[in-house]
């Protein structure tokens, strides 16, 4: 299962693809006299469908600090367009909704969400006893 250490390094991936800024891995390094980055999640949940799989949501939000309002306006927009629609970590994408920004205090604070669905069984199923099983079946040990 994608863990939320994955998801925020493939955010701060992609922010360093479009930005030439630092980002952040913690609160401590806030006293920075130039420009940067710091993601973090705010919210998480899991709700239950079914036996067979969960949906994973959550609530990320990327501060930019130290800039003037005007550009931290354009850097909005221009988060808006980068995390938009679906987020592609390893192999999966994963869906981008309710994605907004607003400036407080000359900070930027973009957020948005971020959902997918885990399989419960994708982890259950012992390959070993399976082939184990298999192989009984194709000597005749068990009537299939």
């Amino acid at each position: 299962m994608i863990k939320g250490k994955d998801l925020k390094r493939g955010i701060t991936k992609k922010i360093h693809e479009n930005f030439k800024e630092k980002v952040l891995k913690s609160e401590a390094q806030y006293d920075l006299g130039e420009p940067y980055f710091f993601v973090y999640f705010e919210t998480f949940e899991r709700e239950s469908y079914s036996n067979t799989n969960d949906y994973v949501n959550y609530g990320v939000v990327v501060q930019y600090q130290k800039a003037d309002k005007n550009s931290l306006m354009e850097i909005g927009d221009k988060l808006s367009e980068i995390f938009n629609y679906s987020l592609k970590i390893d192999d999966l994408y994963l869906l981008i909704t309710n994605n907004s920004w607003y400036i407080e205090d000359n900070a930027l604070f973009f957020t948005f969400e971020l959902g997918f669905y885990v399989d419960k069984l994708k982890k259950d199923i012992n390959y070993e006893l399976m082939q184990e099983l298999y192989m009984k079946y194709e000597r005749g040990d068990i009537n299939g």
